[in-house]
């Protein structure tokens, strides 16, 4: 199973609400700056205090999974989609996995790459 932790601006995490209909997955979900029906609303909290109260969130509800994947708002696809990235996951079964982008692929040449 793959826990999506979805948290930002009430406008822009609605359209990450599907992610919790998707086959071996859930998703938890947490707004900022106004309630959105589906969402923890945690109003004036950082990125950080989020992301906690999204983690409480999932393991309190489920104590077996294959991957918990924090998703902020401004996510978006260069190739692929879900389906990809899902697939990826479970084929090559990492760790952990970090997605590189341009922006931040300076910061992680130490590490091993793949393309997935």
């Amino acid at each position: 199973m793959i826990i999506y932790l979805v948290q930002g601006q009430a406008k822009l995490v609605s359209g990450y609400m599907h992610l919790s209909k998707r086959k071996d997955c859930d998703a938890f979900f947490l707004t900022y700056d106004e309630p959105l029906d589906g969402a923890t609303f945690f109003p004036n909290s950082t990125w950080a205090e989020g992301r906690n109260r999204l983690l409480e969130l999932a393991l309190e509800s489920h104590s077996d999974f294959d991957y918990i994947v924090y998703a902020d708002d401004d996510l978006e696809f260069y190739h692929g989609d879900w389906d990809t990235f899902e697939a990826g996951l479970r084929m090559f079964q990492p760790k952990v996995a970090v997605p590189v982008f341009d922006r931040t692929v300076s910061a992680v040449l130490s590490y091993p790459l793949f393309r997935v």
